[in-house]
Protein backbone atom coordinates (compact mmCIF):
# COMPACT_ATOMS: atom_id res chain seq x y z
CA UNK A 1 0.00 0.00 0.00
CA UNK A 2 1.32 3.71 -1.28
CA UNK A 3 1.19 5.80 1.61
CA UNK A 4 1.68 9.59 2.25
CA UNK A 5 3.27 11.07 5.24
CA UNK A 6 2.44 14.80 5.47
CA UNK A 7 4.29 16.14 8.94
CA UNK A 8 6.32 19.56 9.72
CA UNK A 9 10.19 19.10 8.96
CA UNK A 10 12.53 19.11 12.24
CA UNK A 11 9.30 18.43 14.38
CA UNK A 12 9.13 14.72 16.18
CA UNK A 13 12.11 13.56 13.49
CA UNK A 14 12.40 10.63 15.19
CA UNK A 15 8.70 9.61 15.68
CA UNK A 16 8.18 10.58 12.03
CA UNK A 17 11.38 8.18 10.45
CA UNK A 18 10.21 5.30 13.34
CA UNK A 19 6.67 5.07 11.32
CA UNK A 20 8.20 5.67 7.68
CA UNK A 21 10.49 2.46 8.73
CA UNK A 22 7.83 0.02 10.54
CA UNK A 23 5.20 0.79 7.74
CA UNK A 24 8.17 0.04 5.11
CA UNK A 25 9.19 -3.19 7.26
CA UNK A 26 5.35 -4.18 7.51
CA UNK A 27 5.77 -4.26 3.11
CA UNK A 28 4.19 -0.55 2.35
CA UNK A 29 5.82 1.68 0.54
CA UNK A 30 5.66 5.08 2.37
CA UNK A 31 5.94 8.77 0.82
CA UNK A 32 8.07 11.43 2.66
CA UNK A 33 9.37 14.09 0.82
CA UNK A 34 12.74 14.01 2.16
CA UNK A 35 13.85 10.54 1.10
CA UNK A 36 14.24 10.71 -1.99
CA UNK A 37 15.77 7.81 -4.45
CA UNK A 38 18.09 8.89 -6.95
CA UNK A 39 17.72 5.16 -8.95
CA UNK A 40 14.49 6.50 -10.33
CA UNK A 41 12.35 3.51 -8.61
CA UNK A 42 9.05 3.49 -9.48
CA UNK A 43 8.09 4.35 -5.99
CA UNK A 44 10.39 6.12 -5.02
CA UNK A 45 10.30 8.72 -1.60
CA UNK A 46 11.30 12.52 -1.50
CA UNK A 47 11.20 15.26 -4.17
CA UNK A 48 14.68 15.78 -6.17
CA UNK A 49 16.11 18.75 -6.59
CA UNK A 50 14.88 21.65 -9.13
CA UNK A 51 10.97 20.07 -8.76
CA UNK A 52 8.63 22.29 -8.28
CA UNK A 53 7.50 21.29 -3.97
CA UNK A 54 3.96 21.61 -4.17
CA UNK A 55 3.01 20.12 -7.64
CA UNK A 56 5.42 17.16 -6.54
CA UNK A 57 3.22 16.88 -2.81
CA UNK A 58 -0.10 16.91 -4.95
CA UNK A 59 0.97 13.96 -6.89
CA UNK A 60 2.33 12.62 -4.74
CA UNK A 61 -0.78 12.50 -2.43
CA UNK A 62 -2.94 11.20 -5.62
CA UNK A 63 -0.81 8.62 -6.22
CA UNK A 64 -1.07 7.07 -2.41
CA UNK A 65 -3.43 4.82 -1.52
CA UNK A 66 -3.42 6.81 2.16
CA UNK A 67 -2.76 9.62 4.04
CA UNK A 68 -0.59 9.90 7.52
CA UNK A 69 -1.00 13.31 8.78
CA UNK A 70 0.88 14.07 11.78
CA UNK A 71 -1.14 17.15 13.32
CA UNK A 72 1.68 19.02 15.82
CA UNK A 73 2.03 22.57 17.51
CA UNK A 74 4.31 23.63 14.67
CA UNK A 75 2.37 21.90 12.21
CA UNK A 76 -0.80 23.69 13.24
CA UNK A 77 0.85 27.10 12.59
CA UNK A 78 2.33 26.39 9.23
CA UNK A 79 -0.02 26.92 6.44
CA UNK A 80 1.73 25.01 3.73
CA UNK A 81 1.22 21.96 6.52
CA UNK A 82 -2.52 23.03 7.08
CA UNK A 83 -3.06 23.51 2.80
CA UNK A 84 -1.35 19.51 2.57
CA UNK A 85 -4.17 17.80 5.25
CA UNK A 86 -6.91 20.04 3.76
CA UNK A 87 -6.14 18.43 0.23
CA UNK A 88 -5.21 15.05 1.21
CA UNK A 89 -9.05 15.24 3.34
CA UNK A 90 -10.01 16.57 0.22
CA UNK A 91 -8.93 13.94 -1.92
CA UNK A 92 -8.53 10.63 0.03
CA UNK A 93 -11.75 10.80 2.20
CA UNK A 94 -11.88 8.04 4.72
CA UNK A 95 -8.50 6.90 3.38
CA UNK A 96 -6.97 9.64 5.49
CA UNK A 97 -5.94 9.59 9.00
CA UNK A 98 -4.66 12.06 11.69
CA UNK A 99 -1.82 11.58 13.87
CA UNK A 100 -2.05 13.60 17.36
CA UNK A 101 0.41 15.07 19.08
CA UNK A 102 1.17 17.95 21.95
CA UNK A 103 -2.71 17.81 22.35
CA UNK A 104 -3.70 19.84 19.74
CA UNK A 105 -7.36 20.12 18.28
CA UNK A 106 -8.49 18.19 15.32
CA UNK A 107 -9.94 20.38 12.87
CA UNK A 108 -10.73 18.30 9.93
CA UNK A 109 -12.85 14.74 9.49
CA UNK A 110 -14.49 13.26 12.10
CA UNK A 111 -13.35 15.02 15.73
CA UNK A 112 -13.24 11.27 17.14
CA UNK A 113 -11.26 9.85 14.59
CA UNK A 114 -7.77 10.14 14.77
CA UNK A 115 -4.71 8.42 16.72
CA UNK A 116 -3.64 10.26 19.56
CA UNK A 117 -0.17 9.72 19.48
CA UNK A 118 0.92 11.10 22.88
CA UNK A 119 3.57 9.25 24.77
CA UNK A 120 5.20 7.48 21.82
CA UNK A 121 8.20 9.98 22.21
CA UNK A 122 9.02 11.75 25.13
CA UNK A 123 10.27 15.66 25.59
CA UNK A 124 13.43 14.52 24.69
CA UNK A 125 12.63 12.94 21.38
CA UNK A 126 13.38 9.43 22.85
CA UNK A 127 10.86 6.98 21.58
CA UNK A 128 8.85 4.86 23.51
CA UNK A 129 8.63 1.06 22.08
CA UNK A 130 5.88 -0.23 23.82
CA UNK A 131 3.74 2.67 23.21
CA UNK A 132 4.58 3.07 19.81
CA UNK A 133 4.22 -0.60 19.19
CA UNK A 134 0.35 0.19 20.40
CA UNK A 135 -0.06 3.13 18.17
CA UNK A 136 1.20 1.14 15.08
CA UNK A 137 -0.82 -1.69 15.74
CA UNK A 138 -4.60 0.97 15.61
CA UNK A 139 -2.65 2.80 12.62
CA UNK A 140 -2.42 -0.74 10.87
CA UNK A 141 -6.24 -1.78 11.80
CA UNK A 142 -7.09 1.44 10.47
CA UNK A 143 -5.33 1.09 7.37
CA UNK A 144 -7.27 -2.17 7.08
CA UNK A 145 -11.01 -0.80 7.83
CA UNK A 146 -10.94 2.75 6.89
CA UNK A 147 -14.68 2.97 6.72
CA UNK A 148 -14.82 1.73 10.65
CA UNK A 149 -12.07 4.15 11.94
CA UNK A 150 -13.90 7.09 9.40
CA UNK A 151 -16.93 6.66 10.64
CA UNK A 152 -15.73 6.65 14.52
CA UNK A 153 -15.45 3.17 14.75
CA UNK A 154 -12.72 1.44 17.09
CA UNK A 155 -10.34 -1.14 16.53
CA UNK A 156 -9.18 -2.66 20.40
CA UNK A 157 -6.73 0.41 20.90
CA UNK A 158 -9.02 2.81 19.90
CA UNK A 159 -11.30 1.72 22.00
CA UNK A 160 -8.83 2.36 24.89
CA UNK A 161 -8.49 5.82 23.44
CA UNK A 162 -11.96 6.74 22.84
CA UNK A 163 -13.65 5.50 26.79
CA UNK A 164 -10.68 5.28 28.92
CA UNK A 165 -8.17 8.55 27.74
CA UNK A 166 -9.16 11.41 29.80
CA UNK A 167 -8.61 14.63 28.07
CA UNK A 168 -6.23 17.32 29.85
CA UNK A 169 -4.98 14.75 32.13
CA UNK A 170 -1.42 15.19 32.58
CA UNK A 171 0.65 12.05 30.85
CA UNK A 172 3.18 10.33 31.86
CA UNK A 173 5.97 11.62 30.28
CA UNK A 174 4.41 15.64 30.94
CA UNK A 175 4.58 14.15 34.69
CA UNK A 176 7.73 13.13 34.86
CA UNK A 177 9.13 16.02 33.37
CA UNK A 178 6.61 19.03 35.50
CA UNK A 179 9.02 21.63 36.87
CA UNK A 180 11.20 21.25 39.65
CA UNK A 181 12.18 17.80 38.81
CA UNK A 182 15.88 18.77 38.54
CA UNK A 183 15.72 19.96 42.31
CA UNK A 184 15.41 16.79 43.96
CA UNK A 185 17.52 15.62 45.94
CA UNK A 186 16.84 12.69 49.64
CA UNK A 187 14.38 10.96 49.90
CA UNK A 188 16.29 7.59 49.87
CA UNK A 189 14.40 6.28 53.09
CA UNK A 190 10.56 6.85 51.42
CA UNK A 191 11.67 4.98 48.92
CA UNK A 192 13.09 2.09 50.18
CA UNK A 193 9.69 2.17 52.42
CA UNK A 194 7.80 2.69 49.65
CA UNK A 195 9.84 -0.45 47.60
CA UNK A 196 10.04 -2.87 50.26
CA UNK A 197 5.59 -2.50 50.92
CA UNK A 198 4.97 -2.71 47.39
CA UNK A 199 6.53 -5.71 46.95
CA UNK A 200 5.47 -7.21 50.02
CA UNK A 201 2.26 -9.31 49.30
CA UNK A 202 2.01 -10.55 52.56
CA UNK A 203 0.67 -7.14 53.64
CA UNK A 204 -3.68 -7.36 53.19
CA UNK A 205 -4.45 -3.48 52.37
CA UNK A 206 -2.84 -2.46 49.40
CA UNK A 207 -2.82 1.04 49.88
CA UNK A 208 0.12 3.81 51.06
CA UNK A 209 -1.07 7.08 52.11
CA UNK A 210 1.59 9.68 52.03
CA UNK A 211 0.58 12.97 53.70
CA UNK A 212 1.92 16.28 54.04
CA UNK A 213 1.36 19.96 54.40
CA UNK A 214 1.90 22.11 50.66
CA UNK A 215 5.54 22.15 49.61
CA UNK A 216 6.96 19.10 51.85
CA UNK A 217 7.43 17.72 48.73
CA UNK A 218 5.02 14.72 47.95
CA UNK A 219 5.17 15.38 44.69
CA UNK A 220 8.71 15.71 44.07
CA UNK A 221 8.63 12.42 45.56
CA UNK A 222 6.29 10.42 43.70
CA UNK A 223 7.68 11.77 40.69
CA UNK A 224 10.96 10.54 41.44
CA UNK A 225 9.01 7.30 42.20
CA UNK A 226 7.51 6.65 38.58
CA UNK A 227 10.94 7.55 36.94
CA UNK A 228 11.50 3.38 37.49
CA UNK A 229 8.50 2.64 34.77
CA UNK A 230 9.27 -1.20 36.28
CA UNK A 231 7.57 -0.38 39.82
CA UNK A 232 5.62 2.32 38.76
CA UNK A 233 3.01 1.23 36.17
CA UNK A 234 0.28 4.09 36.09
CA UNK A 235 -0.03 7.58 37.50
CA UNK A 236 -3.06 10.24 37.89
CA UNK A 237 -2.29 13.54 39.04
CA UNK A 238 -5.01 15.86 40.43
CA UNK A 239 -5.20 19.60 39.31
CA UNK A 240 -6.59 22.21 40.09
CA UNK A 241 -6.12 23.96 37.06
CA UNK A 242 -7.57 21.00 34.88
CA UNK A 243 -11.21 20.34 36.13
CA UNK A 244 -11.01 16.83 34.40
CA UNK A 245 -8.63 15.57 36.38
CA UNK A 246 -10.13 16.20 39.78
CA UNK A 247 -13.17 14.06 39.76
CA UNK A 248 -13.40 10.20 40.93
CA UNK A 249 -14.30 8.78 37.67
CA UNK A 250 -12.11 10.15 35.29
CA UNK A 251 -9.54 9.55 37.98
CA UNK A 252 -10.33 5.62 37.34
CA UNK A 253 -10.47 5.71 33.67
CA UNK A 254 -6.88 7.98 33.30
CA UNK A 255 -5.41 5.14 35.99
CA UNK A 256 -6.38 2.52 33.76
CA UNK A 257 -5.89 4.14 30.19
CA UNK A 258 -2.22 4.33 31.35
CA UNK A 259 -1.43 1.14 32.77
CA UNK A 260 -2.87 -0.45 29.20
CA UNK A 261 0.09 1.08 28.03
CA UNK A 262 2.24 0.46 30.24
CA UNK A 263 0.77 -3.69 30.84
CA UNK A 264 0.61 -5.95 27.63
CA UNK A 265 -1.59 -8.20 30.18
CA UNK A 266 -3.74 -5.47 31.19
CA UNK A 267 -4.20 -4.25 27.34
CA UNK A 268 -5.08 -7.62 26.42
CA UNK A 269 -7.53 -8.52 29.46
CA UNK A 270 -9.48 -5.61 28.68
CA UNK A 271 -9.42 -5.03 24.58
CA UNK A 272 -12.13 -7.52 23.90
CA UNK A 273 -14.56 -6.48 27.20
CA UNK A 274 -17.68 -4.21 26.39
CA UNK A 275 -16.73 -0.87 27.04
CA UNK A 276 -20.68 0.31 26.31
CA UNK A 277 -21.64 0.89 29.42
CA UNK A 278 -18.75 2.02 31.19
CA UNK A 279 -20.06 5.57 31.75
CA UNK A 280 -23.57 4.52 33.28
CA UNK A 281 -21.56 2.38 35.80
CA UNK A 282 -21.52 3.37 39.76
CA UNK A 283 -17.33 4.04 40.78
CA UNK A 284 -17.74 0.45 42.95
CA UNK A 285 -18.35 -1.05 39.55
CA UNK A 286 -16.32 0.72 37.45
CA UNK A 287 -13.08 -0.29 40.03
CA UNK A 288 -13.90 -3.85 39.96
CA UNK A 289 -14.05 -3.56 35.95
CA UNK A 290 -11.07 -1.86 35.85
CA UNK A 291 -8.94 -2.91 38.60
CA UNK A 292 -10.18 -6.03 40.31
CA UNK A 293 -11.06 -8.76 37.96
CA UNK A 294 -8.50 -7.50 35.17
CA UNK A 295 -5.34 -7.72 37.83
CA UNK A 296 -6.76 -10.60 39.94
CA UNK A 297 -4.23 -13.31 38.13
CA UNK A 298 -1.33 -10.56 38.02
CA UNK A 299 2.16 -11.75 39.08
CA UNK A 300 4.20 -9.41 38.79
CA UNK A 301 4.20 -6.42 41.42
CA UNK A 302 3.84 -2.07 40.51
CA UNK A 303 1.92 0.49 42.01
CA UNK A 304 -0.21 2.55 40.51
CA UNK A 305 -0.26 6.32 41.94
CA UNK A 306 -2.99 9.06 42.55
CA UNK A 307 -0.73 12.41 42.87
CA UNK A 308 -2.91 15.47 45.14
CA UNK A 309 -6.47 13.68 46.77
CA UNK A 310 -6.98 16.36 48.37
CA UNK A 311 -7.28 18.27 44.87
CA UNK A 312 -10.31 15.78 43.94
CA UNK A 313 -13.54 17.55 42.90
CA UNK A 314 -16.04 18.44 45.53
CA UNK A 315 -16.04 15.83 48.69
CA UNK A 316 -18.44 13.52 47.40
CA UNK A 317 -15.72 12.67 44.81
CA UNK A 318 -13.04 12.34 47.59
CA UNK A 319 -15.49 10.73 50.09
CA UNK A 320 -16.05 8.11 47.02
CA UNK A 321 -12.70 7.19 46.50
CA UNK A 322 -11.77 6.62 50.08
CA UNK A 323 -14.94 4.61 50.50
CA UNK A 324 -13.48 2.39 47.02
CA UNK A 325 -10.25 1.81 49.33
CA UNK A 326 -12.03 1.07 52.21
CA UNK A 327 -14.11 -1.67 50.69
CA UNK A 328 -11.38 -3.01 48.06
CA UNK A 329 -7.86 -2.29 49.61
CA UNK A 330 -7.60 -5.72 50.84
CA UNK A 331 -9.49 -7.36 48.17
CA UNK A 332 -7.29 -6.63 45.67
CA UNK A 333 -4.25 -8.69 44.05
CA UNK A 334 -1.28 -8.57 46.86
CA UNK A 335 0.87 -8.03 44.28
CA UNK A 336 -0.87 -4.55 42.56
CA UNK A 337 -1.00 -1.77 45.54
CA UNK A 338 -2.19 2.21 44.93
CA UNK A 339 0.09 4.91 46.43
CA UNK A 340 -1.89 8.65 46.84
CA UNK A 341 -0.19 11.73 48.41
CA UNK A 342 -2.29 14.13 50.38
CA UNK A 343 -2.65 17.00 52.96
CA UNK A 344 -3.39 15.62 56.53
CA UNK A 345 -6.11 17.29 56.94
CA UNK A 346 -9.65 16.27 58.91
CA UNK A 347 -11.53 14.76 55.57
CA UNK A 348 -8.42 12.74 54.89
CA UNK A 349 -7.73 11.07 58.42
CA UNK A 350 -11.18 10.76 59.50
CA UNK A 351 -11.42 8.73 56.22
CA UNK A 352 -8.41 6.63 57.16
CA UNK A 353 -9.11 6.35 60.93
CA UNK A 354 -12.75 4.23 59.49
CA UNK A 355 -10.55 1.85 57.38
CA UNK A 356 -12.15 -1.85 59.01
CA UNK A 357 -10.72 -5.02 59.32
CA UNK A 358 -8.01 -4.61 61.40
CA UNK A 359 -5.98 -3.99 58.40
CA UNK A 360 -5.37 -0.13 58.18
CA UNK A 361 -2.92 1.13 55.05
CA UNK A 362 0.40 2.39 55.12
CA UNK A 363 0.93 5.64 56.08
CA UNK A 364 3.43 8.47 56.46
CA UNK A 365 3.37 11.65 56.98
CA UNK A 366 6.12 14.27 55.86
CA UNK A 367 7.13 16.79 58.58
CA UNK A 368 10.41 18.91 59.68
CA UNK A 369 11.79 15.48 61.28
CA UNK A 370 11.25 13.75 58.25
CA UNK A 371 12.44 15.92 55.49
CA UNK A 372 15.29 17.36 58.53
CA UNK A 373 18.07 15.62 56.38
CA UNK A 374 16.83 15.68 53.26
CA UNK A 375 15.97 19.75 53.59
CA UNK A 376 19.53 20.39 54.88
CA UNK A 377 21.28 18.10 51.56
CA UNK A 378 19.02 20.98 49.50
CA UNK A 379 19.84 23.99 51.17
CA UNK A 380 23.59 22.96 50.68
CA UNK A 381 23.41 21.90 47.00
CA UNK A 382 21.27 25.28 45.78
CA UNK A 383 24.05 27.41 48.05
CA UNK A 384 26.97 25.57 46.02
CA UNK A 385 25.15 26.12 42.99
CA UNK A 386 24.73 29.84 43.82
CA UNK A 387 28.53 29.89 44.81
CA UNK A 388 27.40 31.02 48.05
CA UNK A 389 29.75 30.41 50.74
CA UNK A 390 28.12 31.48 54.50
CA UNK A 391 28.28 29.27 57.10
CA UNK A 392 25.51 31.12 59.11
CA UNK A 393 22.89 31.30 56.14
CA UNK A 394 22.38 26.75 55.98
CA UNK A 395 21.00 27.05 59.86
CA UNK A 396 19.22 30.22 59.62
CA UNK A 397 17.29 28.92 56.09
CA UNK A 398 16.36 25.82 57.88
CA UNK A 399 15.23 27.34 60.77
CA UNK A 400 12.76 29.42 58.80
CA UNK A 401 11.33 27.10 55.83
CA UNK A 402 9.47 25.37 58.58
CA UNK A 403 10.09 22.25 57.06
CA UNK A 404 9.02 23.15 53.90
CA UNK A 405 10.69 22.85 49.71
CA UNK A 406 8.55 25.40 48.26
CA UNK A 407 9.63 27.94 51.10
CA UNK A 408 12.92 27.17 49.53
CA UNK A 409 11.97 27.18 45.98
CA UNK A 410 10.68 30.62 46.19
CA UNK A 411 13.40 32.12 47.93
CA UNK A 412 16.60 30.30 45.47
CA UNK A 413 14.74 31.56 42.69
CA UNK A 414 14.75 35.27 43.21
CA UNK A 415 18.21 34.78 44.65
CA UNK A 416 18.82 33.52 40.95
CA UNK A 417 16.58 35.94 38.76
CA UNK A 418 15.72 38.62 40.63
CA UNK A 419 19.60 38.86 42.03
CA UNK A 420 18.06 39.00 45.77
CA UNK A 421 21.36 38.99 47.87
CA UNK A 422 21.26 36.26 50.01
CA UNK A 423 23.77 36.60 53.42
CA UNK A 424 23.51 35.78 56.96
CA UNK A 425 22.08 39.25 57.12
CA UNK A 426 19.07 38.96 55.20
CA UNK A 427 15.50 39.42 56.79
CA UNK A 428 14.05 35.88 56.34
CA UNK A 429 10.04 35.48 56.77
CA UNK A 430 9.22 32.12 59.01
CA UNK A 431 6.60 29.26 56.82
CA UNK A 432 5.62 29.39 53.73
CA UNK A 433 2.76 31.47 54.38
CA UNK A 434 4.75 34.79 55.15
CA UNK A 435 6.83 33.76 52.72
CA UNK A 436 4.11 34.24 50.50
CA UNK A 437 3.17 37.76 52.00
CA UNK A 438 6.93 38.18 50.92
CA UNK A 439 7.49 37.19 48.17
CA UNK A 440 4.16 38.99 46.55
CA UNK A 441 5.15 41.97 48.20
CA UNK A 442 8.22 41.74 46.17
CA UNK A 443 6.64 40.85 42.87
CA UNK A 444 4.40 43.83 43.29
CA UNK A 445 6.94 45.91 43.39
CA UNK A 446 8.55 45.00 40.37
CA UNK A 447 7.17 47.00 37.53
CA UNK A 448 8.40 50.19 38.11
CA UNK A 449 6.69 53.35 39.44
CA UNK A 450 4.47 53.76 37.20
CA UNK A 451 1.23 53.86 39.31
CA UNK A 452 -1.46 52.55 36.11
CA UNK A 453 1.17 49.23 35.45
CA UNK A 454 1.08 48.26 39.33
CA UNK A 455 -3.12 48.83 39.42
CA UNK A 456 -2.82 47.02 36.04
CA UNK A 457 -1.22 43.95 37.66
CA UNK A 458 -3.23 44.02 41.15
CA UNK A 459 -6.63 43.62 38.60
CA UNK A 460 -5.36 40.87 37.09
CA UNK A 461 -4.42 39.27 40.17
CA UNK A 462 -7.54 39.55 41.91
CA UNK A 463 -9.25 38.34 38.61
CA UNK A 464 -7.16 35.24 38.64
CA UNK A 465 -7.30 34.69 42.39
CA UNK A 466 -11.76 35.10 42.33
CA UNK A 467 -11.53 32.78 38.86
CA UNK A 468 -12.97 29.46 40.04
CA UNK A 469 -11.03 28.07 36.72
CA UNK A 470 -8.39 28.74 34.35
CA UNK A 471 -8.52 31.87 32.57
CA UNK A 472 -7.90 32.43 28.64
CA UNK A 473 -5.39 35.53 28.13
CA UNK A 474 -8.71 37.26 25.68
CA UNK A 475 -10.77 36.71 28.36
CA UNK A 476 -8.57 38.12 31.05
CA UNK A 477 -7.84 40.92 29.40
CA UNK A 478 -11.43 41.62 28.76
CA UNK A 479 -12.08 41.47 32.17
CA UNK A 480 -9.56 43.80 33.25
CA UNK A 481 -10.37 46.33 30.38
CA UNK A 482 -6.93 46.00 28.56
CA UNK A 483 -5.04 45.29 25.48
CA UNK A 484 -4.11 41.72 25.27
CA UNK A 485 -0.40 42.58 25.00
CA UNK A 486 -0.16 45.12 28.11
CA UNK A 487 -2.26 42.16 30.02
CA UNK A 488 0.36 39.73 29.20
CA UNK A 489 2.93 42.63 30.00
CA UNK A 490 2.08 43.12 33.61
CA UNK A 491 1.99 38.97 34.11
CA UNK A 492 5.30 38.61 33.65
CA UNK A 493 5.97 40.18 36.96
CA UNK A 494 4.30 37.61 38.92
CA UNK A 495 6.70 35.38 37.86
CA UNK A 496 6.28 31.80 39.06
CA UNK A 497 2.70 32.71 41.03
CA UNK A 498 0.95 32.51 38.05
CA UNK A 499 0.78 29.53 35.67
CA UNK A 500 0.11 29.57 31.56
CA UNK A 501 -1.02 26.42 30.97
CA UNK A 502 -2.58 24.68 27.13
CA UNK A 503 -4.47 27.07 25.20
CA UNK A 504 -3.32 30.19 26.89
CA UNK A 505 -5.39 28.88 30.26
CA UNK A 506 -3.71 31.21 32.95
CA UNK A 507 -4.06 30.55 36.66
CA UNK A 508 -2.47 30.54 40.01
CA UNK A 509 0.46 28.29 40.08
CA UNK A 510 -1.47 26.52 43.34
CA UNK A 511 -4.94 26.49 44.86
CA UNK A 512 -3.29 26.48 48.05
CA UNK A 513 -1.99 30.22 47.43
CA UNK A 514 -5.33 31.16 45.59
CA UNK A 515 -6.82 30.16 49.14
CA UNK A 516 -4.53 32.06 50.93
CA UNK A 517 -4.89 35.22 48.79
CA UNK A 518 -8.41 34.81 49.42
CA UNK A 519 -8.21 34.13 53.30
CA UNK A 520 -4.76 34.96 54.42
CA UNK A 521 -3.76 33.49 57.67
CA UNK A 522 -4.13 35.71 60.80
CA UNK A 523 -0.48 35.35 62.71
Amino acid sequence: MKIFISYGHKDHVRLVNALFDALTEAGHEPWKDDRYDERGRKWASGIPAGHDFTQEIYKAIDASDFVLAFVTAQTLDRPYCCDERQYAYNHKDIRFIQLRLDGVPIRLGNSRSYIDMDEAENADGVINETILSQKLQAIFAALKDPGSFAAGGRNAWLKFEAHLRVQGAVTYSEFLSMPGSEDFVGREWLQEQCVRWAKDETIPCRFFLILGEAGTGKTAFVRHLAEDRSLVRSVHVCRYDRPATRSIRDTLRDLAYLLARNNGRYYDFLKNKPFDKLNEMEPDGLFEFLFLEPLRGETEKYLLIIDGLDELNERTDFRSLMSLFREYACRLNPNISFLATGRPDPALTNALASFGNGHPPRRITLDEEHNLKDLQQYINRKLRELQIEDPALPKKLMDACDGNFEYLALLFKEVRDESLTLTGETVMPHGLYSRYTQYLARRMTLGGQDDKLTSDQRTLLGIITAAEEPLSLPLLSKLANLDEDDAADALQVFGSLVRIGGGDRITLFSKRFRDYLLNPPVR
